[in-house]
């Protein structure tokens, strides 16, 4: 295959992937931030200015995530690494060993797991949805 036709096959792929994950959105657009349960679950992402990989994230993810069914169950909070947190995230530990980006699924200000790095789009689902899987049982039927 031409390099033209890889160029042109991966652009279909990622606007397949794109096209389906607004799907997914806005098929769970009950979801919410605070779930009816009383839980609150967030995505939070630590990142560096001169992160190329931050910026891969920004590309290929960062417009569509709040559409899908997990930006809307978990919206995304993003930090600067080396910034203070608030206070509500006094328990996450940041300081230690992190690389960016690093992406803490949080719930009720706990951190249920994290994915470190980024190296596209279909690892970062995958990924994103073993975290999910992750949540207590309660949290996830909501």
């Amino acid at each position: 295959m031409t390099h033209f036709g890889i160029q042109k096959r991966n652009r279909l792929k990622k606007a397949t992937l794109q096209l389906f994950s607004l799907a997914l959105g806005f098929a769970g657009a009950s979801h919410s931030a605070a779930n009816n349960n009383g839980t609150t679950t967030e995505l939070l992402m630590i990142e560096s200015e001169d992160c190329p990989y931050c910026r891969k994230f920004d590309r290929e993810i960062a417009d569509i995530y709040p559409k899908t069914t997990e930006g809307k169950r978990a919206p995304l909070s993003r930090h600067t690494l080396g910034d203070k947190l608030p206070e509500k995230y006094a328990d996450i530990d940041i300081t230690s060993r992190t690389m960016t980006p690093t992406f803490i699924l949080i719930e009720n200000n706990k951190e249920i797991d994290r994915l470190v790095g980024y190296n596209s789009d279909e690892f970062f689902w995958f990924l994103l949805s073993d975290l999910f899987n992750k949540l207590p049982t309660q949290s996830q039927s909501k």
